[in-house]
């Protein structure tokens, strides 16, 4: 149901709609270091390659913003289960969205993908990390609009941070 949106939203990272990773062969000398025989086939999923999020747990803080999202549509009736799921990236459902705010603490590719995600979908979105996260991660979440907050302590501070803001809020998620 989401394929059609985030084909729109994500027409060069993600033509198809579809957030998926592929599987390659292992090379043989791979093989032959992990002791494996030689009738053995052996694949590696390669998620460090996934459109938009870059790895399994940054694709489900990707689903999470867009099932909040749908929560929020199908509760205000912007959207039935029978709609084409582009009409969320409409003006109109721009201005309800733009009432919520997504918040998160990481500093890798969860808040990479929550960020995005937010951003495509016009949501206000906050993330919280440690001023050691990589540089080109902050600078491409603030080029879409994310609000991009550094913590110079640990990251569990950032995460801490990042609870705190969203408890006083009632519309954060």
């Amino acid at each position: 149901r989401l394929a059609p949106l985030l084909a729109h939203l994500f027409p060069t990272e993600a033509p198809t709609g579809r957030i998926a990773s592929t599987l390659d062969r292992v090379q043989d000398d791979l093989r032959t270091k992990l002791g494996l025989g030689g009738g053995v086939t052996a694949l590696v999923k390669c998620d460090s390659d996934l459109p938009v999020c870059a790895s399994v747990k940054a694709r489900g803080g990707l689903y999470e913003v867009f099932a909040r999202a749908e929560a929020v549509c199908l509760e205000k009736q912007l959207l039935s289960d029978s709609n084409d799921y582009r009409l969320m990236a409409s003006d109109d459902v721009a201005e309800v969205l733009s009432q919520e705010h997504i918040v998160v603490g990481s500093t890798g590719n969860l808040g990479m993908s929550v960020g995005l995600a937010a951003a495509a979908l016009r949501m206000p979105v906050t993330i919280h990390m440690s001023v050691d996260a990589k540089r080109w991660k902050k600078e491409l979440l603030r080029s879409r609009g994310v609000r991009v907050v550094e913590h110079a302590g640990l990251y569990s501070e950032a995460v801490e941070q990042g609870r705190r803001e969203a408890d006083a809020d009632p519309h954060c998620h």
